[in-house]
């Protein structure tokens, strides 16, 4: 049986600890009495009449002040939605069907430190195909940031992962079929302006992958809307066949992704996305399209 060292079942444990914490709790800023909601209210709206606001900014108001005058309740708690037409993940086809990507996360910023805990999933409209469940944690210092990533492929989802148990709080063991967890540590770099060149570097310390993979990326803005990107990877990334693995490196992934915003009214506006990449290890090009609601 295969042994796991102490330090590692103390991270995983801890890691899925602080999974798990994805609600936190904001202090209702009252007023004690009615005479102090009318002064607030109306500074602001003498703000109002010195600048002449836009509808979103005159918006704004109602999003700080209740009916009442007390200021609203505050949680950083960001919830998104995307469906797509395909899901496509690091040059590779995980999902040929349509899928629905929910993600829920907590925000907290200071200067320019940032952390972020949260989940995310993808699930097709179709059984047994593109099943997904992550959750992790971040902490950015602009414009730089590292991540810890439990993501979950139950065995109907992808082939390292194939004929594992699909039981999630199976979390310890390591190796194909053992696990349908892969922990993922994972490190950024944003760019910066002037010079926008933005890098990522993600490698599988534990789980499902016995390869321990590794995957870095390369992506540059063209334009606000248009990303060029390639990456490279061995392990899981890369195949010798369609049947085994390789420890080489190769281009997996390359291409571009295009987003836009479509305004539907004056607060609201639809965001779509389109990816075109091609996978030069397979040959073969990948196409997908979404929406998002945010």
């Amino acid at each position: 049986m295969q042994t796991i060292s102490i330090t590692t079942k103390l991270i995983v444990f801890t890691w899925i600890l602080l999974s798990s914490l994805t609600v936190a709790l904001g202090q209702d800023i009252t007023y004690e009495n009615e005479e102090q909601k009318a002064k607030e209210r109306r500074a602001i709206e003498k703000k109002m009449e010195k600048v002449p606001l836009d509808m979103e900014s005159r918006n704004e108001i109602d999003d700080i002040l209740n009916d009442d005058g007390s200021k609203k309740l505050n949680i950083p708690l960001e919830l998104k939605a995307s469906i797509v037409s395909r899901y496509i993940w690091r040059g590779h086809l995980l999902a040929g069907a349509p899928c629905i990507q929910p993600s829920l996360a907590y925000k907290a910023e200071k200067e320019l430190f940032k952390f972020e805990i949260g989940a995310w999933a993808s699930q097709a409209f179709i059984p047994n195909e593109g099943t997904q469940a992550d959750t992790y944690l971040k902490f950015s210092y602009e414009p730089f940031s590292i991540a810890f990533y439990n993501r979950f492929f139950p065995n109907d989802s992808t082939k390292v992962t194939q004929g594992a148990t699909n039981d999630y709080l199976n979390l310890f063991n390591s190796g194909y079929f053992k696990t349908a967890h892969i922990y993922e540590l994972q490190i950024r770099y944003d760019g910066v302006k002037g010079f926008p060149l933005q890098g990522m570097a993600a490698y599988n310390f534990h789980g499902a992958d016995n390869e321990k993979s590794v995957y870095v990326e390369l992506s540059y803005p063209l334009t606000r809307n248009l990303l060029l990107y390639t990456g490279a990877g061995n392990g899981v990334y890369s195949y010798e066949s369609n049947s085994s693995y390789s420890n080489r490196f190769a281009i997996v992934n390359m291409g571009l992704n295009y987003t836009h915003h479509i305004p539907i009214t004056n607060k609201f506006s639809l965001p779509i996305f389109g990816t075109f990449a091609f996978n030069p290890n397979l040959e073969k090009p990948l196409i997908a399209f979404g929406i998002r609601i945010e």
